[in-house]
């Protein structure tokens, strides 16, 4: 974990030694796990450290993180970048939402194992997700490592959001941060980092 421990400090984050470990038992159940079922790509296997955990972290030193915020992360898959940050933030309350019932199976020993606390886990889609009341105008953070494109992401991610949330996007260097369709009254900040690969965080603050 050594490369992960200066990666987060080449990112503004201080990792104990206990995050580290945590992070190793994460780290150890992704390789078993991704053994019987897809959850990243093989080829990531060897640069989960870089490629998921770093990655996931990137947003963590541009906002604030006061007591009891609330995050909802789309899409979360095997829990990016959901888990790493309420691993570095333990004072989020975290709702992971994924539409595939394996990778829920996956997320709730992840979260046993790790001895995560004010974890929520839902299966469900996103849109269906709007009929329940209890979860719009919740959260302060939405986070979504997508590849779909604002328009989208922005109408899906908007009614979970309380006024002044914000919705994260991670954006590759080839995918577009086009805002021409978005006729939703909102606030966007884009964050080019090179580090630990090539992003734009887009965020979305709903006015």
């Amino acid at each position: 974990m050594k490369q992960l421990h200066q990666g987060a400090q080449q990112l503004g984050i201080v990792l104990t030694k206990e995050h580290l470990e945590t992070f190793a038992t994460y780290h150890q159940l992704l390789l078993d796990w991704n053994q019987r079922m897809n959850l990243i790509s093989r080829a990531d296997e060897s640069r989960i450290v870089t490629h998921h955990f770093l990655d996931s972290l990137t947003p963590v030193p541009h906002l604030e993180w006061p007591e009891g915020i609330q995050l909802l992360d789309l899409g979360s898959g095997a829990g990016f970048p959901g888990v790493p940050i309420k691993i570095v933030r333990p004072q989020v309350s975290l709702t992971v939402l994924d539409s595939r019932r394996k990778r829920i199976l996956f997320l709730k020993k992840l979260v046993a194992l790790l001895g995560l606390q004010s974890v929520s886990i839902i299966c469900e889609r996103a849109e269906k997700l709007h009929g329940h009341k209890q979860y719009l105008n919740r959260f302060n953070l939405v986070t979504a490592r997508s590849v779909a494109p604002l328009s989208k992401l922005v109408p899906l991610a908007l009614p979970f959001l309380r006024t002044g949330g914000k919705l994260i996007v991670y954006k590759g260097p080839d995918e577009s941060s086009d805002q021409s369709n978005l006729n939703i009254p909102v606030t966007i900040t884009e964050i080019p980092v090179q580090f630990p690969k090539p992003r734009t965080v887009v965020m979305v603050e709903k006015l």
